[in-house]
Order: structure tokens, then sequence, then C-alpha cells
């Protein structure tokens, strides 16, 4: 419009869009009527991409039964490629090559006809499986196409949906005649956003009381699991106490036995229970200051863990090999008697166990009653093996 000077004017009209932007429903409703189209779109192709898809499944299934039935026709052929006829099927009068010439068949004395080889079903056969690997990858994207429309319609009616409810609500709020009505359903929905939000807040808390109490659970079975391996530990635990209780007894027997000299202020005899070494009048085995009282105070411990291997039936190596057994303990008085009450002890032992345990004695001096058990002596001119021990 001109003004009375007849220059244009500054007047404009301004549209809904101009002006509200998005903000106007009708301009939602727009773009709402487009997503529905969108919508319908992502139907068809996913209805032509499941089309697509059972069409090539079912020619997989087709390709299938025809490369089995080449299979067949393969291994049919491997077992009648050498079938000949000897007797007529039908009279069983006898019948030979010689009868026809080599074109034709002495059988019905006809021209054979023409037949497919092996290695052209073979390579058929390779044909189908390539087909059917190919239409397989074929039928991966038709899956693979159809997982993507799918989740692109469920984001765009997650996007209608909330498209829809805003219209309503601008739609409300536009052409309400009642600005009080508008400011109350907008508190109201303020306060039900609120609301919603403390609803997600309890949720997620007992989500987590949720998972503490699977996790509590977890902790009791994994204590019940503890309980029983303290269970089992303690009774490994009586086992071995029973063994080396057993140990001890059988020291003390055999310090008995051979008659170890004591000490005039004895302690205890035993089994260390810290170090498991034995114990002998209250002193260690390095406390010893007698050589003679160290090799008895040794054979008895030795001896003590092969009789005990014995009766637990535990993994040792059933062999004792003593050297130098008189050689610190004397030959007079007491000593004699002491080292005979070895010997003899060693003896019943080893008659006692048999095969079971074998104690082999080297010692430059045996008692007369032992030289019954003597399987070899060496002296200064005689220093050799005999053959017979080792053949």
């Amino acid at each position: 419009m001109d003004n009375k000077g007849g220059a244009c004017s500054d007047f404009y009209v301004l549209t809904c869009s101009d002006f509200y932007a998005s903000r106007c429903p009708v301009t939602l409703k727009s773009r709402l009527i487009e997503l529905d189209a969108d919508l319908d779109e992502l139907q068809r192709k996913i209805q032509f991409e499941r089309s697509g898809l059972e069409q090539k499944e079912r020619l997989i299934a087709q390709l299938q039964t025809q490369s089995v039935r080449l299979t067949r026709s393969i291994v049919a052929g491997e077992y009648l490629l050498d079938f000949d006829f000897i007797t007529c099927p039908r009279c069983g009068s006898s019948v030979t090559a010689e009868r026809g010439n080599p074109g034709m068949c002495y059988l019905c004395l006809q021209q054979p006809s023409p037949e497919i080889s092996r290695n052209d079903v073979i390579k058929e056969q390779d044909r189908l499986e390539r087909q059917i690997s190919e239409t397989r990858e074929l039928v991966s994207l038709h899956e693979s196409s159809i997982k993507e429309i799918e989740k692109r319609v469920r984001e765009s009616n997650t996007t209608r949906e909330a498209m829809s409810e805003e219209i309503d609500h601008r739609t409300k709020s536009y052409i309400s005649k009642s600005a009080e009505h508008i400011a109350q359903a907008a508190r109201e929905r303020t306060a039900l956003q609120e609301q919603i939000r403390r609803l997600g807040d309890y949720l997620e808390l007992y989500k987590k009381q949720d998972d503490e109490l699977r996790r509590m659970a977890q902790l009791e079975s994994r204590l019940t699991d503890l309980d029983n391996a303290i269970e089992a530990a303690l009774s490994r635990e009586s086992e071995f106490n029973e063994r080396v209780q057993f140990l001890e007894e059988q020291f003390k027997r055999i310090l008995s036995r051979i008659r170890v000299p004591r000490y005039t202020d004895p302690g205890p005899t035993g089994i260390d229970r810290k170090t498991y070494l034995p114990l002998y009048d209250g002193r260690r085995f390095d406390e010893l200051q007698s050589q003679g009282l160290q090799v008895m105070v040794n054979v008895a411990h030795a001896v003590a863990h092969q009789l005990t291997a014995l009766h637990f039936g535990l993994a040792l190596p059933n062999i004792l090999l003593i050297d130098g057994l008189t050689g610190n303990i004397g030959y007079e008085g007491l000593d004699l008697e002491r080292v005979g009450a070895i010997y003899r002890f060693l003896i019943e032992t080893a008659e006692e166990h048999g095969s079971n345990l074998q104690i082999i004695v080297a010692d430059n001096s045996v008692p007369a009653f032992a030289r019954e058990h003597l399987l070899v002596e060496f002296t200064e001119e005689d220093k050799l093996i005999p053959r017979h021990l080792l053949s």
C-alpha cells in the first residue's frame, strides 16, 4: 500500500507459521501427516522384504532337496557302477558280454541311451551349493533390512505418540477460552511430570533393592560354600592330626624297643607340632650332642615314617637305606646290647611287612645272629659288586 508521499509502507501480514513456528498445532499436524505417510511407506517396505525373505527361504528348501537327490544319485552311481548281470532277471538263463557287439547292451541287445556322467552330477551339485550359499546371504540381507525398518517404525511410532500428545495439549491451550483453566492444566501437568519423575526414582530404588537382594542371595550361597570348605578343611586337619599322632606313637615305641639312652633331666619325646621334626627328652635333633644318639633317633624317626605310610596307605617309597648303623654307637656293654636291639627290631619289621617294605643296612660290623640276612660282604681285597647281584 502506498502512503500519501507515494512510497511503499512498512505493513506486513504475519502467518501462523511465521509467528508461532513449530508451536502452532497446525504445523505439528502437518508433520504428523508426513510421519504417517513415512510409516505407511515403511510398512510397505517391510512387506516387500518379508515377501523376498519367504521366496528365498522356499528357494533354499527347493535347492537343498535337489542337492539331496543329486547326492543320492552320486552314491547310487558308485554302488552300481561295476554291477554286471550274469543271468537274465526274467528267465534265469546265463548271459555274457560276447552275445552282442561293444556298442550294444549285452542284456537287452539294444543301443544304450546317452546318460549323464557322475562328474556332471557332481558339478551340478557344486553349483547348487554355491547358489544355496548366495541365497542364504540374500536371506541375511533381508533379515537385516527387516530389523532396521522395524527399528525405524518403533522410533517413528514413539515420535508420533509424543507429537499427538503435544498436539492435543497445545490445541487445548490455543482454543481454551479460560486462561485459568489453561494455567490449572499446566500446573497439573507439571505436577504429574514431577510425580512421574519421583515414581521413576522410586522404581530405580526398588531396582537397586532387588539387585542387593540378589547379591545377598549370592553371598549367602558363597557363605554356604565357604562353610562347606571349612568343614572339609577341618576334616582334613583331623585326618592329619590322626596321622601325626600315629607317627608319634610309632616313634616312641621304636625308641623304647632299641633301648635309646635317656637324659638325666628328660623332657617330652615325640613330634614337634611346629616343625614336625623329632623331639627326644625335650631336645631337638640338632641339639643332641652324641652322634650315636643321633643315629638311633634318626633310625627310629625314619622307620616310624615308613610304618605310618604303610598303615594309612600314603604315597612314600617303601625302601629304607641305612648307612653306618653301628659306627658311632660302640661295641661294648650297653652299646652292644643297643646294636643288637636295633638289628632285631629291623629284622622283625622287615619280616612282618614282607615285600611291602625293603630295608637295606650298610655296616662295618654285623652281629652274629644277623649274618644269616647278609646279602653281600666287601673287603679290602674284594671291593666289586658280585655278578649275581647285577643280573
